[in-house]
Formats: structure tokens, C-alpha cells, sequence
């Protein structure tokens, strides 16, 4: 490990190429991304060691064998259920040990997710754990959900036998027949059924979930899957071998079979695999062969398991190989489509390519993959629907290998030039190609693009950035000529008094006479104080009240986000006239297309991948567009960002003025995301016009208004619930409403019975992100209109985005935040920042209180807490409960990177130390 790498990842594939492959090419994209950063170590076999040691790989990525305890990949399909059990019982004592021999510090262990043991070793080292699964998230969600296939009699004992019946109820999992089910749970294979079912279940106990997919391919069932798990979900790609086309065609060692393929006609040739290790029988073998040679198409076979082809079965017209460069080959010109057994790196290829595919599986989720490519995606034609039927020559030969419904071209081509390497860019808005496989495309492409050249941006930070201390500032909204409208919005509804930090350094740039209309902003500050405001005045500013149609355009992390931003707009708004509406967020399909309206209102606040699908639909014009702001860029880019740059380019392609602010809560120059976002625009759009704004980071946050306490209590739920109820609330006369963090929905239960139970009107929100957005609306009216005393939250302050918090007055953390990062655990300061931030937002007395049961804090997110609670100088109470010496070591660590006075109370406390801290906080009749 090189001295200046900061993290070590060991990665643990499972033996087979469907799933090294994918591992490897993960840790290609890390390893080249962030060279200095990162050292690589990937466990294998001493057999797959001699596989895969020859290919090339950055020097930062190093492997790290054990013995051969596992049959050998030479025909391990020969005995599939004893290979897997072999991976389960021999391999974990061997990479233990080996793990333990490592002497540089691990970050995080990649585990394979078939490969369960690694969450029991990363447990006892004390090593944080990311599972990668290698299929699809579609097959994922369907093996979590196999207790609802049991329920409805389409798997099991019960099982009908009826494959034709559709199964239309697994979340996130387009209507699909029980045939196209993974065979594990019916038919072939089922002998590792269970295993399977333990793998996918057992990845929840990871502390991250990755998936080798695209979110534009499978949104539905990764969206189901963030909302079911606790546990950050990721999709991080196609995970396939990156390659430039320039450098391919420029290379001299060009081998046999790309020079064959160079002498064949565009198109003409059918590229056949059936994968690496699992095959057909003899006699179907043979009907394939014969069907393909009677169509009279030129094929390219690669004949793994079946090399006697290349001696006995060459009619002249193809040609046989016993390996190649898959991707290399599917990306060549002459080769009109795929003949695949639809293993899911297959599938990925056969899409990053282009080319039709002729389906043929054999196994497992091969079946399942099939179906989306027919079905759902419609970029091909099955070969077989029941692989029990020998499909006949006949058969095959009918097929026809010839227009067949391809993906949309990758690549543009013309008759003079050569094709361009992968990285470069396609228009995302072309009527004449479906947006759903446009869009995937798209991603497919940004995905593969290695391109990690930031020294032009980074030069352009250099000579383009302005700070605080630089450019003029207002104390008063009154100086920066709002109109009466808006000052009255802002002092009869939203209550203010003052313009806070961010306001009084960003307003007078943006809202200038003259402003710099090509110019992205953006806001290196750490906290987010008053930045909702601060953005909301920049689209209403920019608007022509006398124009109905989309002016202005918010985009957020998520429709969660988006009605909060929404009740600061209709508060704002509500004196000028202004129209403002959610984007949807529903899918636009073929079938309901012409039934929906286009978005008409003047400001438009929604997710990009929703909003980028409006737009593509022309369901959103861009053409009127003054404004677009992003909110909080390091959530809204962290999984969104290729939505995002296709919306910017189509604005600026149709409303080239408009305006592009950006707000983050982090430096743009130490956040990964949002620097790259920045680096693409500013490359493509605003190079002459570019602008950043940082509010100074030294200037600490006055928190004077806030008042924070501790408090020592036993460490059990009866004893902290006890406290609560008792002592602080009912010794507080002047207690409001009432908002309590847990870190589990364990905890949250039993809260919430408590409570039910004594006759509080109490409500549960485990994350309105699980929520859609008439039940959050429902919720919050009920809290808002004071029908509920008591809100209980897990997950954090995201738990209360979209609720009205402007009558709560006490806060409780029943558990801190926490932060798992590569070193384990963190403090999460932040967090807590973001909790005290909501419940002081409204210029009220707030107490707070902090019980916890882990090992340490998260800092920011502790922070981000106190941050909103004190942002406009409005009183606020905070009583942090400690259970022990763990919890106090937390409380010190915060206290320590915060620098902020908490007042701890004596230990055992006493009614008069609670009512002497309930009158400081103004809870009991003071200040209120």
C-alpha cells in the first residue's frame, strides 16, 4: 500500500467469471478514479489467480491468494450444488486468516453477496462490510420477496403448476409469468434455493448494498429496494470493461478473430455465447448449430465448453473460437446481433453495444433476464420458453437474424469518420427513440467514461472564485429590492427578521440588476442555514408574473425534499400571484402519455430522474426557463447526475440565459460529486461565465439562542421513557409539540406504544422517503393543525422532511446519530446539527434531549441538527440524555468537535434541576 493511500478495500469475489468479472471491473473503476486514495486488495483462489493475473489492472490493485479448497472452475457446472456449498463451507477459515495477516489497516471488506460468511468475519474484525451482488436488482427484490411468491401459491407446496400465471405483486418487479421466475424457485437448480433466499436476506446485515447495475434500467426495483432496506442501496454502473474504440483501432496486435470480423459486412455477423461454464445438451447443441448454418447468416461462435465444434461443425460461413473479447467484439460494426445465454455481465454488454439479442438461457436468473430484454426493454427475440423443449433447427432457423429491435445507437456514426471513443456524449432528446432505453443508454455511457481530468477545473476555481469577504452584503431583505409582495411574504408568513449569513452574502449577487445569467454558483459553506429561503427568493425574483409556464425549476434529492422546499414557496408566495407545483412522481409510459397534462405552473420543484423523464416526454418546457437551482447538489448529484447534466444542457439549449445556481453544504472543491457535475458544465457551457461564491467556512455559527443540556439516566427504554414523559414534559408547562429521534424502528415501536399507551396523540415516521407524497401531505396537515402531540422519527432529521415543524418546541434524541464510514463508525455531528437546525427554526424555545446506545456519533450530521435551530437567532432547548460511560465519551467527542457549551445536570438529577432547565429553555411559561 502506497504511503499516501488513505483507504484499503479487499474485495472477495465468488469463484466464477459471472461474478469476478464484475468484482474486478468495481475495483478498476475505484482504483483508477482515485489513484492516491485508494489501495486495492482482491482475495481469489491460487487456480482463478492464474485467470485473471495476466489482465491489465492499475498498479494501486494487488492480489492476495489462498489455497485451492474448491473444485476447480474446470467444468464446475458438472456439480453446481457441491460447488456452492464448497464456496459456503471451505472458503471463510482460509480468508480469515489471511485477513488477519493483512497488516495494513482495512477500510471496507467487498464481499460478494453469495459469499454470507464475510459479514461474520467483518463483524469480529470490526471491519465495515459492502455486499455486491453481481445479477440484477430485479432478481434481487424478487428473492427478498420470496415470503410474498409463498403467500400466493407461486412457489412452494401449493404451487398450482401453472407457469402462464402472472405474478404482478413484488415491489419494484414489472408483471412478470411464474416461467420467467428465477429457476431456483420452481425448476432447475432448486436444490440451491435456499441458499440463495439466506445470501440476499443476509445482505441487509451489510452496512451497504451494491448492485453492478444502472439505475435507468432497473429504477423501479431499485427505488423498491431503498424504501425496504435500512441500509444504504447503490447502483453504481455497468461494472463492464472500459475500453476506447480509438485506441482498439490503433492497435497493431490486432487479433484473428477481430480481423475476420473486419472482412465481414456491416451487420452481418451473429456473435453466439452461452456463457462460461454452463451448457446444453449434445442434441441441442447440435439442433443450434444446424439452425443457425441452415439461416444462411455468417456467425462468430465461442465455444468454451464445446470446442469440438471448431473441428466438427465449421461449415465455412462462421467462425469458432474458444475465448474473446466479449465487449471488443459486440461493439464492432460487423456484428448485426447477440446470441446470449443472458447471464446479467452479458446482458449489461449486449445493451452497452446496442446489438438485438437472441435470448437462450439455461439457469438461475438467466430466465429472468431474458424476459426484460423481450418484454420489457424490447430489444430482442427469445430462442427457447422452456428450456425441458429441444428447440429444433427448424425452429432456430426460422428466427430470422435480421431486424431485430436494436438499442438505440451508442455511437454516431458517419461514413468518413471513425467512431468516437465511449466517452463521448449523445443528445438525450431525440423524438424519434423511446426515452426509457435513450435514457439507458445515456447512463450506460456515462458510466463507462473513466475520464478523470480535473486539472481544468480545478485552474478555473483558481481564477474564478469569490468569497464572502469580496463582494457585497445585506442585513435587510428591504436592500435587495424585493418587491412589496414578497417582504410582505417573508415578514407576515414566514416570520423573519433578519437576512442570516448565506442570504445577506448570495442575495445581492444573484438578484443584481445585471445578473451574470451564465453563471453557476455555488455555495461552499458547511451548514445550511437559511439556504432554502435563500433559493426560493432567486427563482421568485426571476420570474414574469404575466407568463404562465415553467419559469423556474428546483431540483432536490427526492419528491420528499421537494415538499418541504414546497411549503417555504407557498409561504413566500402567497402575496404575489406566483404559481408553483411538484413535479410528479409517476412514470410516463407509451400507454399514458397522451392522457397527461404538461406542467404549467411558474416554479416547478421536483427529483431530476422524474424531471428529466417529463422533459423528454414534453411534459416540461424548457424554452421559458429563467432559472434552475439545485438544492443540496451533494445528495441531488450523488445518484443523479446524469439526469442532471441532460436537463442543464437541454435548458441552456433552449433558454440559453437561464441562470444555473447550485447550493451545497460542502466545499465544490472537496466533494467528489458535485465537483464533477460542476467540471461537465463548465466544461460544455459556462467555461466564459463561471462564477463561485464561498460563504466563509471560518466564521463560526452563533448558537448563543440555543441551550443544550445532558442528562445522566439508567440504561433501559422504561427508565428514558419514564424521564421523558415525567420530567420533561411534565414538569413543561409550556411544552408545544414534541419530536423524538430513534436510531431503530425497534426503538421507534416502542416509543410509540408507550406513548399510544399513556393517551398521547403520537405518530410514527420510520423516513418519509418510504412515504408517497399524499400520505407525507396527510401527516404533516395532522402535525401541523396540532391533532398530534408527539412525533417520533427514525432516520434522522431526513425522517421529518415535508413536516411543518413550526409549532414543535421540544426535541428529543432517544439515540445520536451514527456514521458508518471505511473506518467503522463515526461520529455524526451533522446530523445532530440538521435536528437542532429544524426544531429552531421558527423563533421558539426548544429542548432537546439525547440518549444513545453504539459506539460513536455522527458528527455532521449532530451539527447540521444545531445548525437549523439557530439559524435566524431563535431560542432553542436541547436535553441530551446519557446512559453510561459509552454514552458519555459520545457526548464529549460532540462537544469536543463542535466546540459548542452543552450544560450537563447532576447526576441523578432532581425535579428542581429539570424545572431550573426548563425555565432557561422557556418550557415552562418563559418566553413563550
Amino acid at each position: 500500500m502506497t504511503e499516501s493511500a488513505t483507504h484499503h478495500v479487499v474485495a472477495i469475489p465468488y469463484p466464477g467469471r459471472g461474478h469476478v468479472n464484475p468484482m474486478m471491473n468495481l475495483c478498476k473503476l475505484i482504483a483508477l478514479r482515485r489513484p492516491s486514495d485508494f489501495h486495492i486488495t482482491v482475495i481469489v483462489t491460487e487456480e482463478w489467480l492464474g485467470f485473471i493475473e495476466p489482465e491489465p489492472r492499475p498498479p494501486n490493485i494487488r492480489f492476495a491468494t489462498i489455497p485451492n479448497v474448491i473444485p476447480s472452475e474446470v467444468n464446475r457446472g458438472a456439480d453446481i450444488p457441491g460447488f456452492i456449498k464448497a464456496t459456503q463451507t471451505k472458503m471463510k477459515d482460509p480468508v480469515e486468516q489471511l485477513l488477519k495477516r493483512i497488516q495494513v489497516p482495512i477500510s471496507v471488506l467487498v464481499y460478494d453477496t453469495y459469499l454470507t460468511w464475510a459479514l461474520d468475519v467483518g463483524d469480529r474484525m470490526n471491519i465495515p462490510v459492502a455486499s455486491l451482488f453481481t445479477m440484477s436488482a430485479t432478481v434481487f427484490s424478487m428473492t427478498y420477496h420470496y415470503d410474498l411468491l409463498v403467500e400466493n401459491h407461486h412457489v412452494g407446496d401449493k404451487f398450482s403448476g401453472n407457469i402462464e400465471e402472472i405474478v404482478d405483486y413484488i415491489p419494484g418487479v414489472p408483471p412478470i409469468r411464474v416461467a420467467d421466475l428465477v429457476t431456483i424457485f420452481n425448476g432447475k437448480g432448486i436444490e440451491v434455493k435456499q441458499v440463495a433466499i439466506n445470501a440476499v436476506l443476509m445482505a441487509a446485515k451489510a452496512q451497504f448494498l451494491v448492485f453492478v447495475t444502472v439505475y435507468e434500467l432497473e429504477a423501479q426495483a431499485i427505488d423498491a429496494l431503498k424504501s425496504d432496506l435500512s441500509l444504504p442501496v447503490y447502483a453504481v454502473g455497468p461494472a463492464i470493461p472500459y475500453f476506447n474504440l480509438k485506441d482498439v483501432q490503433n492497435n497493431q496486435n490486432t487479433p484473428d478473430y477481430v480481423q475476420w470480423l473486419d472482412r465481414q459486412p456491416k451487420g452481418s455477423v451473429l456473435y453466439i455465447s452461452q456463457g462460461s461454464f454452463l451448457t446444453v445438451s449434445d442434441a441441442q447443441l447440435d439442433e443450434i448449430v444446424a439452425g443457425v448454418q441452415d439461416s444462411g447468416v455468417r456467425y462468430m461462435w465461442v465455444a468454451r465448453g464445446e470446442a469440438s465444434l471448431s473441428k466438427s461443425k465449421n461449415d465455412g460461413k462462421g467462425l469458432f473460437v474458444p475465448w474473446c473479447d466479449q465487449l471488443r467484439v459486440l461493439c464492432h460494426d460487423s456484428v448485426g446481433a447477440f446470441w446470449s445465454h443472458c447471464g446479467w455481465s452479458s446482458t449489461k454488454e449486449g445493451a452497452f453495444s446496442g446489438k438485438p439479442m437472441i435470448t437462450f438461457p439455461i439457469l438461475w436468473d438467466q430466465v429472468t433476464n431474458s424476459k426484460m430484454i423481450v418484454e420489457d426493454w424490447k430489444t430482442g427475440k427469445r430462442a427457447t420458453i422452456n428450456e425441458a423443449i429441444l428447440v429444433t433447427r427448424e425452429k432456430i432457423s426460422e428466427l430470422g437474424f435480421t431486424g431485430l429491435p436494436p438499442f438505440p445507437p451508442i455511437r454516431p456514426q458517419s461514413n468518413n469518420q471513425p467512431a468516437p471513443s465511449f466517452g463521448s456524449s449523445t443528445t438525450m432528446y431525440h423524438n424519434d427513440l423511446p426515452p426509457l432505453s435513450e435514457k439507458m443508454k445515456e447512463a450506460l455511457l456515462r458510466c463507462s467514461t473513466m475520464d478523470d481530468d480535473d486539472s481544468e477545473i480545478e485552474d478555473y476555481y483558481t481564477h474564478h472564485n469569490s468569497s464572502s469577504s469580496s463582494v457585497s452584503t445585506c442585513s435587510r431583505f428591504e436592500d435587495l429590492n424585493l418587491s412589496p409582495e414578497l417582504i410582505k411574504g417573508l415578514y407576515a408568513e414566514m416570520k423573519f427578521e433578519r437576512a442570516c449569513k448565506i442570504q445577506s452574502v448570495c442575495l445581492p449577487m444573484i438578484l443584481t440588476p445585471q445578473p451574470p445569467y451564465n453563471n453557476l454558483l455555488v455555495r461552499g459553506s458547511y451548514f445550511p442555514t437559511g439556504k432554502t429561503t435563500c433559493l426560493v427568493l432567486a427563482m421568485l425574483t426571476r420570474l414574469d408574473p404575466n407568463l404562465s409556464a415553467p419559469q423556474a425549476l428546483c431540483l432536490c434529492p427526492s419528491t420528499k425534499y421537494a415538499i418541504q422546499i414546497m411549503e417555504v414557496i407557498r409561504k413566500m408566495e402567497k402575496f404575489t400571484g406566483i404559481t408553483s407545483e411538484l413535479c410528479p412522481d409517476s412514470y410516463i409510459t407509451v400507454s399514458n402519455r397522451n392522457r397527461i397534462a404538461p406542467l404549467t405552473a411558474q416554479v416547478i420543484i421536483g427529483s431530476p430522474d422524474f424531471v428529466d423523464m417529463w422533459i423528454a416526454n414534453n411534459k416540461l418546457g424548457t424554452s421559458n426557463l429563467k432559472i434552475v437551482v439545485f438544492d443540496d447538489a451533494y445528495l441531488t448529484l450523488g445518484c443523479r447526475e446524469e439526469d442532471s447534466v441532460r436537463i442543464v444542457k437541454e435548458t441552456v439549449r433552449w433558454s440559453p440565459k437561464c441562470q444555473v445556481l447550485v447550493f451545497s453544504c460542502f466545499s465544490v472543491c472537496n466533494d467528489d460529486t458535485v465537483k464533477a457535475f460542476v467540471s461537465t458544465i463548465v466544461k460544455d457551457l459556462f467555461v466564459q461565465e463561471f462564477h463561485q461564491l464561498t460563504v466563509d467556512e471560518e466564521e463560526p455559527l452563533s448558537f448563543d439562542s440555543v441551550k443544550q443540556y445532558a442528562v445522566n439516566v439508567v440504561d433501559d427504554a422504561p427508565s428514558k421513557i419514564r424521564v421523558i414523559k415525567d420530567k420533561i414534559m411534565g414538569l413543561g408547562d409550556g411544552v408545544r409539540q414534541t419530536v423524538i429521534y430513534a436510531g431503530t424502528r425497534e426503538s421507534a415501536q416502542v416509543l410509540h406504544e408507550a406513548f399510544f399507551k399513556d393517551g398521547y396523540a403520537v405518530t410514527t415516521t420510520l423516513s418519509p422517503l418510504t412515504l408517497r407524497s399524499d400520505d407525507l401531505r396527510a401527516k404533516n396537515k395532522e402535525f401541523k393543525d396540532g391533532l398530534i402531540q408527539v412525533l417520533i422519527a427514525c432516520g434522522g432529521v431526513s425522517s421529518l422532511l415535508g413536516f411543518d415543524l413550526s409549532q414543535v418546541n421540544l426535541v428529543i434524541n432517544y439515540d445520536l446519530p451514527l456514521e458508518y464510514g471505511l473506518y467503522g463508525a463515526q461520529p455524526h455531528h451533522e446530523a445532530y446539527l440538521r435536528c437542532l437546525s429544524r426544531a429552531g427554526q421558527f423563533d421558539r424555545k426548544v429542548s432537546r434531549r439525547n440518549g444513545f446506545h453504539g459506539p460513536r456519533p455522527h458528527h455532521e450530521a449532530y451539527l447540521r441538527c444545531l445548525g437549523r435551530a439557530g439559524q435566524f437567532g431563535r431560542n432553542v432547548a436541547l436535553f441530551n440524555l446519557i446512559c453510561g460511560d459509552g454514552d458519555r465519551m459520545i457526548m464529549e467527542k460532540i462537544v469536543s468537535h463542535s466546540n459548542y457549551h452543552v450544560t450537563e445536570l447532576p447526576s441523578p438529577p432532581s425535579d428542581d434541576d429539570f424545572k431550573d432547565a426548563l425555565k432557561k429553555a422557556g418550557l415552562m411559561g418563559f418566553g413563550l
